[in-house]
């Protein structure tokens, strides 16, 4: 089974909060992978301490920080054979003036940990995100993803070196703030995303392990008769 990721919810606040909900997520489907991403403005914002989505068991894959004014964090999840109906809420320390996130659903990855490896990156100033990812483990099958932040407000466009499907575009007026989330099956290493109007930026890219092909049945190995034969009188 190929990889296949699709947007389960998304939600963008310029609330002052220790706290966001989203109010448009839809339920993920049974033993599906769940991954979410987290851009925060603020002063010297933290990561979320926790995550709280349709029965789940989060776990933080990945973070960086852009200076003192953003932060951008990854979690992953499996769905389990029956996910709660319900939206995501993402809980975290005080110093935030400002939050996007989007909520993915992953099927066709494997079971035992989907995520082979992450590649955090930023810069003080620039129009480009980069990630570059290590060689693929599996570079026909495998995904990518790219989720990308900035604070000019500016909306992104995904890498336009083909292959790229953007899920997600979102961005605040106030905080100037924006974040963009895409995928790809195959290898593309260095994965990227541009707006307009330099500014400091954060990017955090992923590789997806499909599941692992069900390993062949053993032949029967049919035992000999250790009966005597009787070749007549």
């Amino acid at each position: 089974m190929a990889v296949g990721i699709t947007l389960l919810g998304e939600d963008n606040s310029t609330a002052n909060a220790t706290s966001y909900t989203d109010v448009e997520s839809t339920q993920p489907s049974a033993n599906s992978g769940l991954l979410l991403s987290v851009w925060q403005r603020g002063s010297t914002p933290v990561a979320p301490t926790s995550i709280t989505a349709y029965g789940a068991t989060w776990a933080k894959r990945s973070e960086i920080a852009s200076g003192t004014v953003a932060r951008m964090s990854l979690w992953t999840a499996y769905a389990g054979a029956s996910p709660s109906a319900s939206n995501y809420l993402i809980t975290m320390p005080a110093g935030n003036i400002g939050c996007i996130s989007f909520m993915l659903q992953i099927t066709g990855m494997d079971l035992t940990d989907f995520i082979v490896q992450t590649v955090p990156n930023s810069g003080a100033s620039g129009t480009t995100a980069t990630a570059t990812l290590a060689a693929l483990a599996d570079a026909t099958n495998n995904a990518q993803v790219m989720v990308t932040g900035n604070s000019v407000g500016s909306a992104i466009t995904p890498d336009a070196t083909g292959g790229w499907t953007e899920l997600a575009d979102r961005n605040n007026g106030s905080p100037l703030t924006a974040s963009e989330i895409q995928w790809r099956t195959g290898a593309d290493l260095t994965c990227t995303a541009t707006w307009t109007g330099s500014v400091a930026w954060t990017a955090i890219a992923a590789e997806i392990k499909m599941a692992s092909a069900a390993a062949p049945g053993r032949p029967v190995r049919r035992r000999r008769s250790s009966w005597p034969i009787s070749l007549g009188a």
